[in-house]
């Protein structure tokens, strides 16, 4: 195995951990404007976690941009080149969900209806496009046989977050929205920190 690719899939698992670390520092700082289990991530951008959360999205679309060399370069399953493919288009919608929210909380919207309508097509197409990278490359591990524990997780872990999926795009906000989308994107980090140790494993680990 090559080094560099190696260390490129050891690179998205620690961008992972800061993306989860920032975040976890975003809510740390206990806001009267906020209340966490109703509030969505994107909802951080406002007020004095606004930088934070643009350096907790960055980190994570490093971590998927990481995790798609990996699958392209290591990775021989079948559906590689679609999940790297949604990988990729998802990271780069990462950013533009930070700069298209609310800068304050508790204040009137002051977006223009443009600029609210590519807030929720970034995002929504930011969560499709990563669960769809998760399907393709759970289909891909698949068609190699369910006998390995890593396989057995990485499918389970994808069935989840199709599952999460379907329920937030279902869902209003509400009390528990905010919990539904964050359990989607801790889905998401668990898949790529599994994808990326599984392809630093040698074979006969899978």
């Amino acid at each position: 195995m090559n080094p560099g690719t190696n260390s490129i899939a050891f690179l998205s698992i620690a961008f992972a951990i800061v993306f989860c670390l920032l975040v976890v520092g975003a809510h740390w700082d206990r806001r009267d404007d906020l209340r966490p289990l109703s509030a969505s991530l994107s909802t951080y951008f406002a007020g004095s976690s606004r930088s934070t959360m643009f350096f907790a999205y960055a980190s994570l679309a490093i971590a998927l941009l990481c995790v798609s060399v990996s699958i392209a370069t290591i990775s021989d399953v079948p559906y590689r080149w679609l999940a790297t493919a949604l990988c990729v288009v998802s990271a780069c919608c990462l950013i533009p969900i930070g700069l298209t929210a609310r800068r304050l909380v508790g204040d009137p919207d002051v977006r223009s209806q443009r600029t609210i309508t590519l807030h929720r097509f970034f995002a929504l197409g930011a969560f499709l496009l990563i669960v769809g990278a998760m399907s393709a490359y759970a289909a891909g591990v698949a068609t190699q046989g369910l006998s390995s524990s890593g396989t057995m997780v990485i499918v389970i872990v994808t069935m989840a977050a199709i599952v999460n999926f379907a329920v937030v795009l279902g869902s209003r906000p509400g009390p528990t929205y905010g919990l539904k989308q964050k359990g989607l994107t801790f889905l998401v980090v668990i898949w790529i920190a599994i994808v990326a140790t599984q392809l630093t494993l040698p074979p006969a680990v899978h």
